[in-house]
């Protein structure tokens, strides 16, 4: 039995395994013996689980006292404190859930992620039925009258041996902490307050048969109450999932505790959503009032909403911006694939789908790499929608790889050269474990960052979280960079059919006339820096252009593969776009590699900023 002296208590608390700290929290008529089941099923994960009893619980020894939420929360705090945890996890379920809420806005530079189980009242409106002093009293005399409670907040768990231990570990609770720890929640509000908990990574859950304490209502509450939390339900599970459907419950914890590590701090400026469309759920970051002309924000290839923040700080008074991420990216829901065959219109059609959540009839889009590719396909798509357009470093509407002259012939009728399998595996296999590392001079993502996103030397001020959003690319292997096709031409891989680069290839690209065919034609304005290695003539990333250089092996020559003309055939496009009625305008900014709103950001602005006013 381990137990640490934290002030006026000997707190007991159970521990396993090592590595980042996870304290979990748990509910009221409970003990530590509740997350047994969590233990077991977390026990060869990178993290060490920390399990306290709570004052007046299990068995933890101390003064039949201080039971309000903020005393419990300081409890918690002691025990990390004299653990020597700076920094750790926060999960809690029910009255644990309020708990780690409490601590979490006291002591928020501690907190690296909240997850709520089946969360409590957090506006002190807890139902009269449920806070009733008599029935409480009369559980307490009734032992039998106790035990059926709590069949009730874990119905669906089996009445079995491991039931009675569960049953055993609840009735050690004093009497007092069930008198006076439900009187605590009553008055307990802090819903105002949640707001600030914006940016700690935060995963609110129930079980969708709870439908008399952490109703949907109540949970939700807390959800909207704070920024970018995401909200998950788990079926098969009334109050206690992680008792009734441990597996859905472990697994859900496990991604959420394994996603920190590649979620960005946000500038204190930024505001941060979790909206859900009818297409996706995805973290929205917005800047400017809330009834300004909207600016929607595209991000690219291996990034993340957050390469946009400075920018969108940026905007004219009287913008608004809105910035997603995109599916595939960041905190875009994790179940959500990309469909490599549809081309970009994935992308786009959630484009629209956000709009549409948001209200927002029209707005100017803006979308840098594979994020201005998708802005052309919006303009493909909905043409209504676009008050103007701006392409930062755009992919050709043709594809990335694959291709040839201005005209987007493919080099080979299965488009190999293409797709999914072109992507450095050993890149991909580092994003996938988030290394942060320079130890190899062709694949650390830290190296690959600073030398193509931008033109060396510079270096971004906030490096560390935009190499943390670059990171953040869901679904390594699978959907990064996605799966191929064997082929017999050069270099011996075609397209799949999954994930981002199979879906910028020109095997997928449809009819790209229709682009200057549109109805009506919005101003464009493409912005590039003038010395991209990503997006270029020559680009380092095509097949063509490493073929010719002598670092791919078999390069068939420049008739059958040259490289891909990429910022010709934007320029071919767009100048059938203007002789089709529309009108673009062309920017290049000097000394600047594929991010010139990062690098030079009041030349871009400046050209920005005059578009957006028309």
């Amino acid at each position: 039995m381990a137990t640490v002296k934290v002030g006026d208590l000997n707190i007991h608390y159970v521990e396993q395994g090592s590595g980042e700290s996870v304290i979990l929290i748990h509910g009221n008529t409970s003990s530590s013996v509740w997350w047994e089941y969590t233990f077991e099923r977390l026990k060869d994960a990178p993290y060490r689980l920390i399990a306290p009893d709570l004052r007046g619980r299990g068995d933890t020894d101390g003064p039949s006292a201080h039971w309000t939420v903020e005393m419990l929360a300081a409890d918690i705090i002691g025990l990390a404190q004299a653990l020597k945890l700076d920094r750790f996890h926060l999960v809690g379920h029910s009255l644990g859930a309020c708990v780690a809420l409490q601590l979490a806005l006291d002591h928020k530079p501690n907190v690296l992620s909240l997850t709520l189980l089946n969360p409590g009242w957090v506006a002190g409106d807890m139902p009269a039925a449920v806070g009733d002093q008599a029935r409480i009293e009369q559980m307490i005399a009734n032992k039998d009258l106790l035990k059926m409670a709590l069949r009730g907040v874990a119905a669906l768990h089996p009445d079995n041996d491991a039931w009675k231990r569960l049953e055993a570990a609840s009735l050690k609770q004093r009497d007092e902490a069930s008198l006076q720890g439900v009187a605590a929640l009553k008055s307990w509000n802090v819903v105002d307050r949640l707001p600030k908990l914006g940016g700690i990574p935060t995963l609110v859950t129930r079980g969708t048969g709870d439908l008399y304490l952490s109703t949907e209502d109540v949970a939700l509450k807390s959800v909207n109450g704070i920024p970018g939390a995401r909200y998950e339900v788990i079926p098969n599970a009334t109050h206690s999932p992680n008792v009734e459907n441990p597996d859905a419950w472990a697994a859900l914890l496990r991604q959420h505790l394994d996603r920190v590590k590649f979620v960005p701090g946000v500038l204190p400026d930024i505001r941060v959503k979790r909206v859900s469309s009818s297409r996706l759920s995805t973290r929205v970051l917005f800047s400017g009032p809330d009834d300004g002309i909207p600016v929607l924000f595209l991000h690219g290839n291996a990034s993340s909403a957050t390469y946009w923040e400075e920018t969108m700080l940026a905007l004219p008074d009287g913008y608004r911006g809105i910035a997603p991420d995109q599916r595939g990216y960041g905190e875009a829901d994790l179940s959500k694939k990309v469909d490599a065959t549809r081309g970009t219109s994935d992308w786009s059609d959630d484009a629209v789908a956000l709009l549409d959540a948001l209200g927002i009839s029209a707005a100017h889009l803006v979308g840098h790499s594979l994020g201005g590719t998708v802005v052309f396909q919006l303009l493909i798509d909905a043409p209504n929608r676009a008050l103007s357009a701006t392409v930062v470093n755009p992919g050709s509407p043709y594809g990335f790889g694959g291709s040839k002259d201005v005209d987007g012939t493919p080099n080979y009728p299965d488009f190999a050269g293409s797709g999914g399998g072109v992507v450095n595996p050993e890149f991909a296999r580092l994003m996938g474990i988030g290394d942060r590392g320079s130890d190899n001079p062709q694949a650390s993502p830290r190296i690959v960052m600073n030398r193509f996103y931008y033109k060396p030397p510079f270096r971004a001020v906030r490096e560390e979280d935009l190499l943390t959003s670059l990171l953040s690319e869901h679904g390594i292997g699978e959907q990064y960079p996605g799966d191929l096709t064997p082929s017999e031409n050069w270099p011996n891989v075609a397209p799949g059919i999954w994930g981002p680069i199979n879906a910028v290839s020109p095997k997928y690209a449809g009819d790209v006339s229709r682009l200057y065919r549109i109805t009506p034609k919005p101003r464009v304005l493409w912005v590039r820096g003038s010395h991209d290695q990503i997006v270029s003539d020559n680009s380092l990333f095509d097949l063509g252009t490493l073929g010719m250089l002598g670092a791919v092996p078999g390069w068939p020559g420049n008739e059958v593969y040259p490289p891909q003309p990429m910022v010709s055939q934007v320029r071919a496009i767009l100048d059938k776009y203007a002789t089709a009625g529309g009108a673009y305008t062309e920017v290049v900014i000097a000394d600047t590699g594929h991010t010139p709103y990062i690098e030079k950001p009041a030349e871009f602005n400046d050209a920005f900023h005059t578009h957006l006013k028309g």
